[in-house]
């Protein structure tokens, strides 16, 4: 051991000595003892594992569903990292040694979200990072904003197309590096910029996702829809392609020319007899994020084609395990036309379900039909106290057994704690849950607690509740010191 520690102190006086060399200068550590400074805890780190400890800056690469990670704090950026508290450049500046790896390590330089404004070019910002990368795969984010740009408007008159000039500046810079692109989300306010009409099919070996908006906001008018096509031509020759987010009239217009049979991850945006149009030729999707364009415009472009036929059968969907659906009304038209042997999760997303109300068997029979293992739910159905008694509904099925996430965005009462709290005569509902996360539980009566108590200990077959989360809820005084035992039995609290 002592052999090995020695070794490894030799290592890193090593490359202190290089870096000061380097630097021209004789002390890094100021007035310490190099002994003291070497034989550090932190010092005794091999590289390598500083290099994975660094590496998970890089966690928005786990992010992309197809759409990239969102830019945090757009105002007065100085990094390209998509959230200022992820950003490499902070590790340089904690020592000489955190510097030398974090420079010399592509991985942590490959992720890039370029917010372009008019104050703010950020080309030589750019140039740094692209040459910190080195040859390993990049996945961009490209957010322009015309602000102070934009020229005046008349009032009903119709907006230009206009571009932001260092958008074509920054897109011609990315282009040469287009044999990298591994992920790709641009979002452009009024136009594609001509530069990107540049690219050449065949120049994206690697490219396995992308997303593209052409403008910022529906009501403005869809330019040149040639262009557009051109781009995505280009993204869908890519044979690495399978992840993908168009635009709802690129959808409409063009759907013969994506490559659905390939496609594992989408984003769409159309309306539901167009999505079910295309539904058989997803056989091997994994993740779907749908959207209903009534939760998001009110007015679509001629080319939205609201009378095509719908499928009568249910489709099967084998490989399909992630289902995300934001619809304005009910969502049981989607899932009579499913069968999910494959699915694990579920996200719903409606409002106002007082106007539309949805029958909780179409889901369950989803369940049902598809013979699959739900593991996680995310219900966001509002509206009291009709989506409580929605979800009452459905968790009191027996499909539900499997389940073991559960998120619930809408108001809960008593009603939902009395059904989840654990009693001989109801140990079926929900058996292997093992985490809950609430928005607001109106409880007055203590009946949280008196759900998590219940789920607390281990009893034959039946999950622990593990994790609990309540962002809102109607304290009991009482309450607290039962949580607090709960919390130090081994139960997660966030509350």
């Amino acid at each position: 051991m002592i052999v090995s520690e020695s070794r490894y102190l030799a290592i890193v006086k090593s490359i202190v000595s290089s870096i000061q060399e380097s630097l021209g200068i004789t002390r890094i550590f100021g007035q310490a003892s190099s002994d003291t400074i070497y034989s550090a805890p932190i010092f005794r780190l091999p590289v390598e594992i500083l290099v994975e400890i660094f590496g998970c800056l890089n966690e928005d690469a786990n992010y992309w569903r197809p759409r990239g990670p969102p830019i945090i704090n757009t105002v007065q950026r100085r990094t390209l990292a998509p959230n200022a508290s992820l950003d490499p450049a902070i590790l340089a500046q904690v020592c000489m040694l955190w510097r030398a790896i974090a420079l010399s390590t592509p991985t942590l330089w490959s992720s890039i979200a370029i917010h372009c404004t008019r104050r703010q070019p950020t080309i030589s910002l750019l140039q740094a990072w692209l040459e910190r990368s080195g040859t390993k795969p990049l996945r961009i984010v490209f957010v322009e904003s015309i602000h102070g740009i934009e020229p005046p408007m008349e009032y009903g008159a119709d907006p230009d197309p206009v571009s932001n000039p260092f958008s074509s500046e920054a897109i011609t810079l990315l282009m040469a590096h287009s044999h990298r692109w591994k992920a790709v989300d641009f979002n452009f306010s009024r136009c594609i910029p001509g530069a990107l009409l540049n690219l050449q099919s065949g120049s994206l070996p690697m490219l396995e996702t992308a997303a593209l908006s052409s403008r910022a906001a529906m009501h403005l008018p869809y330019f040149k829809l040639a262009p557009v096509v051109s781009v995505w031509n280009v993204l869908h020759s890519s044979l690495s392609f399978t992840r993908g987010c168009w635009e709802i009239d690129y959808l409409e217009s063009n759907p013969h020319k994506i490559p659905w049979s390939r496609l594992t991850s989408v984003e769409l945006t159309m309306m539901i007899p167009s999505f079910l149009e295309v539904l058989p030729k997803l056989e091997n999707l994994v993740d779907l994020h749908f959207i209903d364009p009534y939760t998001c415009f009110s007015s679509f472009p001629d080319s939205v084609n609201r009378e095509r036929p719908s499928i009568l059968e249910p489709v099967t969907l084998p490989c399909l395990r992630n289902l995300h659906l934001v619809t304005a009304n009910t969502a049981d038209p989607l899932f009579n036309k499913f069968t999910l042997p494959s699915l694990v999760f579920v996200h719903v997303t409606q409002k106002r379900v007082w106007l539309h109300q949805p029958v909780p068997s179409m889901f369950t029979n989803l369940l049902t039909r598809s013979g699959c293992n739900l593991k996680e739910y995310i219900y966001d159905i509002s509206g009291d106290p009709v989506a409580e008694d929605i979800l009452l509904e459905i968790l009191s099925s027996s499909t539900m057994a499997s389940l073991q996430l559960l998120t619930v965005e809408s108001t809960v009462t008593e009603k939902f704690t009395r059904l989840l709290t654990r009693r001989d005569d109801n140990t079926m509902i929900l058996p292997q849950l093992e985490r809950l996360s609430l928005q607001w539980c109106k409880d007055p009566r203590g009946g949280l607690l008196a759900m998590a108590q219940s789920r607390s200990s281990k009893a034959g077959d039946l999950a622990v509740l593990r994790r609990l989360q309540v962002r809102r809820w109607d304290k009991v005084p009482l309450e607290e010191e039962g949580f607090n035992y709960l919390a130090k039995a081994g139960m997660s609290l966030k509350l």
